[in-house]
């Protein structure tokens, strides 16, 4: 499969609105909860989560489920600097 950035964009995006201390992001399954997501296959999701995994963007909290995932440092890192760069 080929790397889709927007797909990696909207799901950091995504993860970070969803995310809280206590609460990680749970895409899979129910992603028509989430507009940016809602375009996108289930396998095209999980070959752009697995990417951000490998890439340390995002993480399974300890104890979660394998479809929750939250945001690494360099997970905010990443989207800040795309902010920075579109002047968001």
């Amino acid at each position: 499969m080929r790397k889709d950035n927007k797909c990696i964009h909207d799901i950091l995006l995504t993860v970070e609105e969803h995310s809280a201390f206590k609460v990680a992001c749970h895409i899979l399954g129910y992603k028509q909860k989430y507009p940016l997501l809602e375009k996108y296959e289930n396998d095209k999701l999980w070959y752009h989560i697995r990417y951000a995994r490998m890439k340390n963007l995002v993480y399974t909290p300890e104890g979660k489920q394998e479809e929750s995932i939250d945001l690494t440092p360099e997970g905010h890192d990443y989207l800040n600097s795309i902010r920075d760069n579109e002047g968001i």
